[in-house]
């Protein structure tokens, strides 16, 4: 693969879905060779933000909201779920990146999201700008975290839609500067649209050579798979 192209773990690295979002998923990307991992955020209810895909727990048979639960609580039920501040200790002096997914906000945490917000900023302090980027599809809460980040310390990027209309005008309009879909949404006249203009490029997920070939062809500036050996 190309050097111009970062390759991203998907959710970490995980071998088996048990490690998915885990530090021995985000440790086997990082001796891989990835670029970066993506992963999930979430917010419980002591405000700690933790990495997950969901945001349900499920125990015993029984889903808990994972907002609805301290931390000390959710990792009782799921002992290798990890904080941010996790993940930022173990890989703060690596050359790992991050793409944080900041998952669709809920009623329930919608009246926190400021202080979600907030920590998230914090937490991130020790990472240098150009190691990390935290993307949503919830325009709302990028427009929040735009708000608190005047200064632009974070890199932001956007899940578009099927109807965003012009590609550059909706980078603009959102004030982002990563456009993330998936690679059958793309055509190459997108994408040379949005590098022309000073963005980049995420097509996701690339799991097989025929995958690889179509991100090489639309010129993406980088991809998440659960294949490296794949696809590297």
């Amino acid at each position: 693969m190309e050097k111009s192209i970062k390759i991203g773990g998907h959710r970490g690295y995980c071998l088996t879905p048990e490690e998915d979002n885990t530090l021995c998923a985000m440790q086997r990307a990082l001796d891989a060779g990835m670029d970066y991992v993506e992963i999930d955020l979430q917010y419980t209810k002591d405000d700690v933000i933790v990495i997950t895909h969901d945001d349900v727990i499920q125990h015993e048979g029984k889903d808990y909201l994972v907002v609805d639960l301290t931390y000390q609580e959710i990792t009782a039920m799921h002992k290798d779920i990890p904080t941010l501040d996790m993940v930022v200790e173990q890989f703060k002096d690596t050359e790992l990146g991050f793409l944080l997914e900041l998952k669709p906000c809920t009623d329930k945490l919608g009246k926190r999201m400021e202080p979600y917000l907030f920590s998230l900023m914090k937490s991130l302090e020790g990472i240098s700008r150009d190691r990390v980027c935290v993307f949503s599809i919830d325009y709302t809460a990028l427009w929040l975290l735009n708000a608190m980040d005047a200064d632009g310390k974070i890199l932001k990027g956007i899940i578009a839609t099927e109807h965003m209309g012009d590609p550059v005008a909706f980078m603009r309009h959102h004030r982002v500067d990563l456009y993330l879909a998936y690679l059958h949404k793309m055509d190459e006249e997108l994408v040379t649209k949005l590098k022309s203009a000073g963005y980049q490029v995420s097509g996701s997920v690339v799991n097989t050579l025929e995958d690889k070939q179509r991100a090489l062809q639309l010129g993406v500036d980088m991809f998440e798979t659960d294949c490296y050996t794949v696809v590297k």
